[in-house]
């Protein structure tokens, strides 16, 4: 694999992986502590060489019975939609002491959500999420617990890079959508157009970076605390340079005590 980008690792003892987030390849990988050996790739299915198509994991329900019709065009975009991770970031792991059964939670950010820019989404259309993942080592299956992002918050968390939760120790979640943006007339666009996002044709010309910060209760989901944060005012290429969209960002935000 080239141009891996790992943004975050852990080590899961109970089965001796080393698990890591490769963004650029939009995939979740374990490897053996002791010997490197590949044990599993939680990615979409497409353009993997066949040395690697054994470590794939299935998506399934809660009673094993697979998601999606991974052989269909249909069964495939249905999949990268809704279930795999997109330029993922801040993988934690979720403890769990279960031979063979792993847990954690990731940042999903979105990009494209596609192999092919046929199929991909615009920022516009897209979406950023927190997700829990659960895989079954034994069976090579991955199920999805938990989602939060894609229809509470919608486009309007939508962050093309950075971005990340925190699981406090009451059960809440912080979560930030570090880099989203907008154009001019309030449209979502990316900060990257043509390497993280499509290029829409229809976006401004001009870009305003923007902070969604949320403390929710993760099992009702309700919003506990929200801010917005932007930058104050909107850059362009004419007045800012070719980078004007990289306005405001956060790698990562903490919920801190007033006092100790």
């Amino acid at each position: 694999m080239t141009g891996l980008h790992i943004n975050q690792s852990y080590i899961n003892e109970p089965n001796n992986l080393l698990v890591c987030s490769g963004r650029h390849q939009s995939a979740i990988f374990g490897v053996n502590v002791d010997t490197g050996d590949l044990r599993f790739i939680m990615a979409n299915h497409e353009d993997w060489s066949d040395e690697f198509k054994q470590y794939l994991l299935t998506p399934v329900d809660d009673n094993g019975v697979p998601l999606y019709d991974l052989t269909s065009l249909g069964g495939i975009d249905a999949a990268d939609k809704d279930f795999w991770t997109w330029g993922q970031h801040n993988i934690v792991e979720i403890p769990n002491d279960e031979p063979g059964i792993l847990a954690f939670l990731v940042f999903d950010n979105g990009n494209y959500r596609s192999r092919e820019d046929a199929r991909s989404l615009l920022p516009l259309d897209n979406f950023s999420r927190v997700v829990q993942f659960k895989i079954n080592l034994n069976t090579m299956t991955v199920t999805r617990p938990y989602e939060y992002g894609k229809t509470e918050v919608g486009n309007r968390g939508y962050s093309s890079f950075v971005s990340a939760k925190h699981l406090l120790s009451n059960g809440n979640l912080v979560i930030h959508f570090g880099a989203t943006t907008v154009d001019e007339f309030g449209h979502t666009i990316t900060a990257q157009p043509g390497f993280s996002d499509l290029v829409d044709p229809d976006e401004g010309q001009q870009a305003l970076g923007r902070l969604v910060l949320q403390e929710i209760n993760k099992e009702t989901k309700e919003v506990l605390f929200e801010a917005t944060v932007t930058s104050g005012y909107f850059k362009n290429e004419e007045m800012n340079g070719a980078n004007y969209r990289y306005d405001i960002s956060a790698f990562r935000v903490y919920k801190m005590p007033l006092f100790e």
